[in-house]
């Protein structure tokens, strides 16, 4: 079945077995060509293999059949800012939670859009609403941790590095940044805040 289909794409995504989720994706749309899930899984799948305007192709049309939508907008939202359209970006994050306000993806996308502006302040407080959502979220821990290393507060990221390590212990960005982050706070002088 089309649902089926759809499930074992995502499994396969989180398991970052892409070409196989894409496989199955396909498969759904085949079997049910207005279901947006698929077409949304479809679009992951694309985006993690590069492919970012087939994905947004994808988004566009689970969209289209599904306007309220919050995850295709999300993940739309993710692909632009690869694009480097962050404010475009901003909007999809936006909009996504529009249609859903407890969505903890998006506030961490807009969170790490906003620090890619320069504004780390605004990016803390959707990472606040992203932990209160879900507090099992390391990788907003990690980018906070990451807002308050560029704002000088390497203690206070120490903690978020650590908890998101803490939550996932295979977080590789969270340990580099811990060690930095670390080093720096015992030998200021040793080199610049983490990037």
């Amino acid at each position: 079945s089309s649902i089926a289909h759809s499930a074992w794409a995502v499994l396969l995504l989180k398991q970052d077995k892409v070409d196989e989720a894409i496989e199955h994706s396909l498969r759904s749309l085949s079997i049910a060509p207005e279901f947006a899930e698929a077409h949304n899984d479809l679009g992951v799948g694309l985006a993690r293999q590069g492919k970012l305007t087939e994905a947004v192709e994808q988004y566009r049309r689970a969209l289209a059949i599904k306007p309220e939508y919050d995850e295709a907008q999300n993940n739309w939202g993710v692909v632009v800012v690869r694009q480097g359209d962050i404010p475009q970006a901003l909007e999809h994050f936006r909009q996504a939670l529009v249609n859903n306000p407890d969505n903890p993806d998006a506030h961490t996308n807009w969170g790490n859009a906003f620090v890619r502006l320069g504004k780390p302040d605004e990016a803390i407080g959707h990472y606040q609403l992203a932990l209160r959502i879900r507090p099992d979220n390391a990788d907003a821990h990690h980018n906070w941790g990451v807002a308050l290393a560029r704002q000088g507060k390497l203690a206070e990221a120490i903690e978020h590095f650590r908890s998101a390590l803490a939550i996932q212990p295979t977080h590789a960005e969270a340990r580099d940044y811990l060690e930095r982050a670390t080093q720096l706070l015992r030998n200021p002088e040793s080199n610049s805040r983490p990037q």
